[in-house]
């Protein structure tokens, strides 16, 4: 190693509390199953020196070969609305930013409209047709979020889903959020994405 300590499972479990056996376990378990999915996200590389969370994860799931197998994951990397594996398809015309509802007032303009205010729920002033226009949201397309997971008062949220007439899910996994979807779509991950898988 690097700075010559062998990285051991008694050497982890006085960092991190939890017994060499049950690390070695864990380890022997991720190895012998075929396929696994090592889902890394983005939660432990918010830490300092996080992002050697997320290489080690991608290093990790390239050695047992869990990579482009189905039942397998190529995670540890981003993926957000914006990320390129799973971005919106919009032209030069298109600024997604006005169509942007904050991820955490989906719910209320759903079950408020039309007494909402388009800055109540995040969305920026236009120059148009549109200024002051609540949105009237009929469906919704999540892609590379899982808000069902990630936010407050899920029961507002499934309140405000049912409300709706389309919901379409487009992830590398089937997400909590994606369990309520219409359709259902998958994604490249990065990796496949550029062929690594």
């Amino acid at each position: 190693t690097f700075d010559g300590q062998p990285k051991t499972p008694q050497w982890a479990s006085e960092i991190c509390g939890v017994a060499a056996s049950d690390i070695e376990k864990l380890a022997d378990m991720y190895a012998r199953t075929k396929p696994a999915a090592l889902k890394a996200s983005w939660a432990p590389g918010r830490n300092a020196y996080g992002e050697q969370y997320n290489r080690m994860a991608a290093a990790l799931q390239a050695m047992t070969g869990n990579i482009g197998k189905l039942g397998g994951c190529a995670e540890g990397v981003g993926k957000a609305w914006h990320a390129e594996a799973v971005a919106y398809p919009y032209d030069e015309n298109a600024n997604i930013w006005y169509a942007s509802i904050k991820s955490d007032l989906w719910a209320h303009c759903v079950l408020n409209y039309p007494n909402v205010s388009r800055e109540e729920i995040g969305l920026w002033p236009r120059s148009d047709q549109y200024d002051g226009v609540p949105p009237n949201i009929r469906g919704i397309f999540w892609q590379g979020s899982d808000w069902f997971n990630q936010l407050t008062n899920i029961n507002k949220e499934i309140e405000a889903i049912r409300k709706l007439d389309l919901v379409v899910c487009m992830d590398s996994t089937i997400t909590p959020s994606g369990i309520w979807a219409d359709y259902l779509l998958p994604v490249a991950t990065h990796f496949e994405r550029h062929d690594v898988a």
